[in-house]
C-alpha cells in the first residue's frame, strides 16, 4: 500500500496452495508470500498455464502480487512483471533435463571366459563342443543402469576359424546365449574368447 496499491479491504485468507501466507485487498487481487523459490515458481507456472487471457503478476524474490495494478509497483518494489504473453520462465518443464548417461567402454574392459557344457569327439574327425561364455566387466567406469551396451566377441579354436557373437548389458543386466556350438580339431583343443568391440546406446 505504501508503494501505491489501493487496498480498500485487506483480508488474510491463506488460501493459496504452496504459499506461506496470502491475502486480498479486493475480489480481483491476491497477495502471497513463500518460503522457497520452488514454491513461488510452481504457483507462477500454475497461473500461467491456466489459460487466463488477462494475467497480470509482479513476482518478487519470495512474493507474488496478482492484480491489474501489480506492474505499476515494479519501479518501487522491483520484481518481474509476468502476464499471459510472458514465456513460462518459471515452468519446471523448462528446466534443462539432466545429461543422459554416457559410457565409453573399451574391448579391454571385458574378460570373457569359456565354460564347456558338452563335448562329443569322433577320433581324427575332431569334436563337437557346446559351450557358454562367462563375461566379466573389469573396467574402471561404472556400468550405467540405463541404456544398452553391446559387446561383440570372438571365440578362437574352431576348425573353421573364429566364431563371432554379441552379448548385451541392458539396464545393468547382462544377457547372452545359454549355449553356443562349434567343432574343434581335437579333444585337447582349448577355446578362448576376447571382446572385439563395445557400443553403448543411452
Amino acid at each position: 500500500m505504501a508503494a501505491g496499491y489501493p487496498c480498500p479491504s485487506w483480508g488474510e485468507t491463506n488460501s493459496i496452495n504452496k504459499a506461506s501466507e496470502s491475502g486480498i485487498c479486493s475480489d480481483s487481487d491476491v497477495f502471497s508470500t513463500y518460503t522457497s523459490e520452488a514454491n513461488r515458481d510452481e504457483v507462477v507456472d500454475t497461473l500461467q498455464s491456466g489459460g487466463l487471457s488477462e494475467l497480470s503478476l509482479l513476482v518478487g524474490p519470495n512474493w507474488i502480487i496478482n492484480g491489474k495494478g501489480a506492474p505499476a509497483l515494479q519501479p518501487r518494489l522491483g520484481g518481474t512483471v509476468v502476464n499471459s504473453d510472458t514465456p513460462r520462465v518459471y515452468a519446471s518443464s523448462d528446466t534443462p533435463a539432466p545429461p543422459a548417461a554416457t559410457f565409453e567402454g573399451k574391448a579391454a574392459d571385458f574378460q570373457i571366459g569359456i565354460k564347456i557344457l558338452r563335448k562329443k569327439c569322433f577320433g581324427s574327425a575332431g569334436c563337437n563342443v557346446t559351450y557358454r561364455i562367462d563375461p566379466k566387466y573389469v573396467g574402471l567406469a561404472d556400468i550405467p543402469d540405463t541404456g544398452t551396451i553391446e559387446v561383440t566377441y570372438a571365440v578362437k579354436g574352431f576348425e573353421d576359424g573364429e566364431a563371432v557373437n554379441t552379448f548385451t548389458i541392458e539396464d545393468g543386466q547382462a544377457s547372452f546365449d545359454s549355449e553356443e556350438r562349434g567343432t574343434v580339431p581335437s579333444s585337447g583343443t582349448k577355446l578362448s574368447a576376447r571382446a572385439t568391440d563395445v557400443s553403448y546406446t543411452p
